[in-house]
């Protein structure tokens, strides 16, 4: 998602293209799922016997009785919250701890990856980039406040970049298209297969 706030302008169609099918194909890689509402877990035994008979990766199970007060958690959530990153973080950890519902198996620890991406745009001044280049295609993002605000392939001339990115189309598809993107993009990094070049002060993922 990205925020409406957001300028996009003189993108590389094919670039853009390329991201939005790379996403795509994490998004259909995501781990099948069902989801059970019920009137009490007890019912159920074994759980994890459960998701396996329904042949599932993962078994979410939703009391009724406590579906209404996670609505209005939510709805809450999204009254007092204007960055959308936040939004999203805020929401998936309602949703995780609230005591009407259940995941099996239990979900690693959420919102660590986006924190890390906010520290790393909270560390650039204002006015700075982040850029990526991708084979034949570049992508930058101008950062103000510590959120995006600009993404385009054409950065003004003298732009300065507080973190740059170089590497290769299917290095880009595979960060992307992982159920992990900063683990994977730390992973090729540290293997050398996406360099890497952060200015002073600039708190890097790693």
């Amino acid at each position: 998602m990205i925020d409406p706030r957001v300028a996009i302008e003189d993108v590389d169609p094919d670039a853009f293209a390329r991201v939005n099918a790379a996403v795509s194909n994490r998004d259909r890689s995501q781990p099948t799922t069902a989801t059970v509402v019920h009137d009490g877990i007890e019912e159920f035994g074994d759980l994890d016997a459960l998701r396996r008979e329904r042949g599932v990766e993962q078994l979410v199970l939703l009391e009724r009785r406590g579906l209404d007060d996670l609505s209005a958690q939510l709805v809450e959530a999204a009254r007092q919250t204007d960055d959308q990153g936040e939004l999203l973080i805020k929401c998936r950890q309602i949703y995780v701890n609230h005591p009407a519902v259940t995941l099996v198996p239990c979900p690693s620890v959420t919102g660590q990856g986006w924190d890390r991406v906010r520290a790393l745009l909270g560390s650039i001044e204002d006015g700075q980039w982040v850029r990526a280049v991708v084979g034949e295609w570049e992508l930058a993002a101008e950062i103000h406040g510590g959120r995006i605000v600009r993404i385009t392939s054409k950065p003004p001339e003298g732009a300065v970049s507080a973190v740059s990115l170089a590497g290769s189309v299917d290095d880009l598809d595979a960060v992307l298209s992982a159920p992990n993107p900063i683990g994977e993009l730390l992973e090729r990094v540290g293997a050398g297969l996406v360099a890497v070049d952060v200015g002073e002060g600039i708190q890097w993922l790693g």
